[in-house]
C-alpha cells in the first residue's frame, strides 16, 4: 500500500475475521516475521481497506466492523442475489441497533460507495 497510496481494498462480509481477531493478527508469527519490514504496523493497513455490511441478524458483528474500519470506510452490503431476500431487512436492523448519528448512517447507505466509486 506504500507503492500504490490511491490502492482502495473492499473486503466483504465485514472485512471476514480481521476486525475480530485484530489483536490476534498483531501477535501471530507471521506479524512478527514482518513487522520490522514494515513503515506501519499491519493493522494500520487493514484499517485503510472499505468492508461492507453483508453479515446477516449479526448486529455485534456491525457494531465490530463499524470501530474497526470506522463509519467511513463501511458500506451497506447484502449479498445480493447470493444471500436470502429477508438478509436485507437483516441488515437494515443491524444498523439501526448500531445507533448510528445520522451523517454517519447516510455515509454508510450510499455516500461512501459514491464516494469511494467517485459517483457525485
Amino acid at each position: 500500500m506504500e507503492r500504490h497510496p490511491r490502492l482502495r481494498v473492499l473486503a466483504d462480509h465485514g472485512g471476514g475475521m480481521v476486525p475480530h481477531f485484530s489483536a490476534r493478527l498483531s501477535m501471530g508469527p507471521g506479524y512478527r516475521q514482518t513487522r520490522d519490514t514494515l513503515p506501519r504496523p499491519a493493522l494500520d493497513y487493514f484499517r485503510r481497506f472499505y468492508a461492507d455490511t453483508a453479515l446477516f441478524g449479526a448486529p455485534h458483528a456491525v457494531r465490530c466492523v463499524l470501530d474497526f474500519f470506522g463509519p467511513d470506510h463501511v458500506l451497506f452490503g447484502t449479498d445480493t442475489p447470493l444471500g436470502p431476500p429477508e438478509a436485507i431487512d437483516a441488515t437494515i436492523a443491524d444498523l439501526d441497533a448500531a445507533g448510528l448519528p445520522e451523517a454517519d448512517r447516510a455515509a454508510v447507505y450510499a455516500g461512501n460507495a459514491r464516494r469511494l466509486l467517485g459517483v457525485t
